[in-house]
């Protein structure tokens, strides 16, 4: 799953980001947002609970927006659970809308067919993509908007 990882550091002159998913090597620099106050990064992660951290100038620091927790060393460290990274916002997410389905095949359906692509296509006009799948008996369209 992909999580984007955001610091607000605006003084710091380079940020990396480490943790329980890269072995705490610390080999993701981030990058300074175009506003210059903080940094980001998007990565694939794991299915399960991550600790991370940054490395701010050469000291490791957590972050006060994101969860926290002490492990069993007593070293505070911020944590991502699986649940939180499904839902963390990234540019390549979109939401799915319940799918339109009528049946298809016979000339007389087909009429009402092209009527309901018709009118399907007129009330989603802001609609980035649209997916259509012929199935044997049926036509299915489903919906997706990544402005949500």
């Amino acid at each position: 799953m992909r999580h984007t990882f955001e610091c607000t550091y605006p003084n710091a002159k380079e940020v990396y980001l480490c943790g329980s998913f890269d072995n705490w090597t610390g080999k993701y620099r981030m990058e300074k947002d175009s506003t210059n106050s903080g940094f980001s990064i998007s990565l694939e992660l794991p299915a399960e609970k991550v600790y991370y951290k940054f490395v701010v100038d050469g000291m490791w620091k957590t972050s006060s927006k994101g969860l926290q927790e002490c492990n069993s060393s007593g070293i505070w460290n911020n944590v991502l659970y699986p649940e939180d990274i499904a839902c963390s916002s990234d540019e390549d997410r979109f939401s799915e809308y319940t799918s339109i389905s009528f049946p298809s095949g016979s000339n007389e359906n087909s009429c009402r067919t092209n009527e309901l692509h018709q009118e399907v296509s007129s009330i989603c006009d802001n609609i980035v993509q649209v997916n259509e799948e012929n199935l044997s008996t049926s036509v299915q369209i489903t919906l997706n908007d990544d402005n949500s």
